[in-house]
């Protein structure tokens, strides 16, 4: 059953810097109103009051709006509000107002769509059912506050709301089955739970979110993907490029936080990110740039993760220890075409050493011509005779931003891994992490997950698994050029199955592909 879009009401962001074009308001409700943008200097965006649709009619509508100017159906003047209400603890949605605005300031608009504003049966206004249109581009406002404001924003408000109109029926369906999946209370894939909104992890409209291939069909969709110097799959990997972009950062953005993150771009999200134990009740003390992954088995399988900083040593072999780890894939070198990718966070030999609290002792070293395997012990300093036996998959021969020269190394690589993984019942998730975390973490995991369908499905899904990740922390599979790897990986499994035994697990023959490394040059070149 549909429903329509019942209230509407636009959200005003005053703009402070530069920023995307295309991003969201902030995922709350409700929003500040301008009363709190007026009283608190730290606010920087309100919502107005909220107005009708046409909820009988389904056709495209437009809606004369003059902001600042305190329409009534936009709240009314602010000036009628009553100064003694708190904002803080006050649920009263008649507290919303239309406020003039400031002359010579850049504001940004939205629109919010509500098919259900109240709980209905407890009128309750803290889940509502929403959705929001992404924020206009900046209008500034002129010198005069009431003579040139109006112009330069209707023209924004009739492109909004023009916006608001065309996206409505998409936001009713959206909106609909939003609802049927909270009041659910029984889930029956609990190993892979996959997220009831797409509005709160990153997903605007009715938008394919999967695309399975038998896999005895796979090679000649491959070939399509390649055709026209791989136009479809160029089209496939952009319709992933804006996947769970829209999710909240604010830990990762706060000030005691900022030094943790390696790269300023590659941020976990709030709700995916793992969280170390507090230390003296220090508020900050919980953060680390790692995020939890999805798997073929289980919700949490892997940690995705930055290459440790100086500073985040201690902290990693934190999450190492917290999270019950035993294996932990590394897929980059410390220094990189004379850059320092990741911070070399495991004692260089046989002595012990601390971090933090926790001593770390390597056991063995294993160096081969494509990985090195170690193997550690770590324990607590305050129980030092509970140890716990790690190993370290280093794959040393992935170039930042690039794929393996060859299937065949990283084919193995993986599948010695989760040779490995399968003989540690019991074990938490395993930790990935290359420098960001994101390019050659997200390609392992994908290829993992890929291999497993292959070896248990007759479908397999490289674009679903990539979406999947990229839910809970963005920018995995970094570049087309990886991801575009991953097909042939796959093409590649399965001609060798077809020229070999099935008991043959671990070897696969590279088979030479000019035309394939031509174009993978080319891609990891855009």
């Amino acid at each position: 059953e549909e429903e329509c879009i019942k209230k509407y009401s636009i959200h005003v962001e005053c703009v402070l810097c530069e920023g995307e074009e295309d991003q969201q308001p902030d995922q709350n409700h409700p929003l500040p109103s301008y009363l709190d943008y007026q009283t608190n200097g730290s606010v920087k965006s309100y919502q107005t009051g909220f107005f009708p649709s046409r909820c009988s009619d389904s056709s495209v509508h437009s809606f004369e709006l003059s902001l600042g100017t305190g329409m009534d159906s936009l709240g009314g003047p602010c000036d009628r509000r009553d100064s003694d209400l708190d904002p803080e603890t006050s649920t009263d949605l008649n507290r919303f107002c239309d406020g003039p605005l400031k002359p010579k300031t850049s504001y940004r608009l939205s629109v919010r769509a509500f098919t259900q504003l109240l709980d209905e049966e407890q009128k309750d206004p803290s889940s509502p059912l929403y959705s929001d249109t992404f924020l206009s581009p900046p209008v500034v406002t002129e010198a005069e506050p009431l003579s040139g404001v109006m112009e330069g924003v209707s023209a924004a408000m009739f492109l909004v709301v023009m916006v608001m109109g065309v996206t409505a029926l998409l936001l009713c369906r959206r909106s609909a089955r939003k609802e049927v999946q909270q009041r659910s209370t029984v889930r029956m894939n609990v190993r892979r739970e996959m997220p009831s909104s797409g509005v709160h992890m990153g997903v605007r409209g009715n938008r394919r979110v999967s695309s399975p291939i038998r896999i005895q069909n796979f090679e000649s969709h491959y070939n399509k993907l390649q055709a026209d110097s791989n136009y479809l799959l160029s089209d496939e990997y952009e319709d992933l490029k804006d996947v769970g972009r829209n999710q909240p950062l604010d830990s990762a953005l706060l000030p005691e936080n900022r030094g943790k993150n390696r790269y300023n771009n590659i941020l976990p999200y709030d709700s995916t990110r793992v969280k170390l134990s507090y230390v003296d009740d220090d508020p900050c003390s919980d953060y680390i740039n790692a995020s939890y992954m999805p798997g073929s088995n289980f919700r949490r399988e892997y940690i995705a993760t930055q290459g440790p900083l100086p500073g985040t040593k201690d902290d990693f072999w934190k999450m190492v220890w917290e999270q019950n780890v035993h294996n932990m894939v590394m897929v980059t070198q410390c220094v990189e075409k004379g850059r320092v990718k990741c911070d070399h966070y495991w004692p260089f030999d046989q002595e012990p050493l601390y971090y933090g609290d926790l001593i770390v002792q390597m056991l063995s070293e294993s160096v081969l011509p494509e990985w090195t395997i170690r193997e550690f012990n770590i324990c607590s300093e305050e129980q030092l005779s509970f140890t716990r036996l790690l190993r370290q998959f280093h794959y040393t021969v992935w170039p930042d931003h690039g794929v393996p020269e060859t299937t065949q190394s990283l084919i193995q690589f993986v599948r010695t891994v989760r040779d490995y993984v399968n003989r540690s019942p019991g074990s938490g998730p395993t930790v990935v992490h290359c420098s960001a975390g994101v390019g050659r973490t997200g390609t392992f995991i994908v290829l993992d997950r890929v291999l497993q369908q292959l070896d248990t499905k007759d479908t397999l899904d490289i674009y679903g698994s990539v979406f999947d990740l990229r839910l809970h922390r963005s920018h995995m599979v970094q570049t087309e050029c990886q991801y575009a790897y991953l097909h042939q990986c796959v093409r590649d499994v399965l001609r060798a199955r077809k020229l070999h035994s099935e008991q043959d697990n671990f070897l696969y023959p590279v088979y030479a592909n000019v035309n394939y490394n031509s174009q993978r040059e080319t891609l990891c070149r855009r």
